[in-house]
């Protein structure tokens, strides 16, 4: 498999060592997967911080924990997204040429993804570690990985 020329566009924005990550572990990924988002400017960063929230009193305030995709504003708190070049990309994976967003997938794809990224790191072809959000404590982001 290879990504697709939307894919590369998005994965340009991003850090070199999460280039060439991504690049490699598509060659032999368990699923087709594709790059949504790499680098996004503050104003993309916070129309997702608004997802499950709404103004009360001049504050954003939380109205549906199952909508909130982010709890970075892209101005005061910065993802790793709004790095130049980004510090971090997220995925979708494809089924059947269909986006799924079946958590399962994510996680094969993404133990897959953490494999590449080790050997390319123990192998000084990536200077950083690569993380994922499936792994993080309190905010499960499936989609997110990051140096």
């Amino acid at each position: 498999m290879i990504l697709s020329k939307r894919s590369l566009k998005k994965l340009a924005t991003c850090h070199e060592d999460l280039q060439l990550i991504a690049k490699e572990a598509i060659k032999e990924s368990p699923y087709d997967f594709g790059i949504s988002y790499g680098m996004r400017l503050p104003e993309e960063q916070f129309e997702l911080y608004k997802k499950g929230r709404i103004m009360i009193d001049g504050r954003w305030q939380i109205e549906d924990r199952t909508q909130v995709v982010t709890y970075l504003d892209g101005y005061i708190h910065k993802s790793k997204h709004n790095l130049n070049p980004s510090e971090a990309f997220d995925i979708m994976v494809y089924l059947n040429r269909k986006i799924t967003w079946n958590n399962i997938y994510y996680m094969e794809v993404a133990l897959h993804i953490l494999e590449i990224a080790d050997k390319l790191f123990f192998n000084d072809k990536v200077s950083n570690r690569l993380t994922w959000g499936g792994n993080w404590m309190t905010f499960k982001d499936y989609c997110h990985f990051q140096i």
